[in-house]
């Protein structure tokens, strides 16, 4: 790295639950942002239910 403090290296983090809303036309599409287990656990029933939408967490 050059500069390591140069504002280019600002990488902003993806945000790949609102992927869904870049590519959906209709609600075929979920997108869940989760940070705990159990925040993951719920977006995983939430998949098994929803086998037909495209899913992003």
């Amino acid at each position: 790295m050059l500069h390591q403090d140069g504002i280019y290296n600002d990488i902003q983090m993806c945000r790949y639950a609102g992927i869904p809303a870049v590519f959906d036309t209709g609600g075929h599409g979920i997108g869940l942002y989760t940070k705990t287990k159990g925040e993951l656990h719920d977006a995983l029933a939430i998949a098994e239910k929803n086998t037909d939408k495209l899913l992003s967490t």
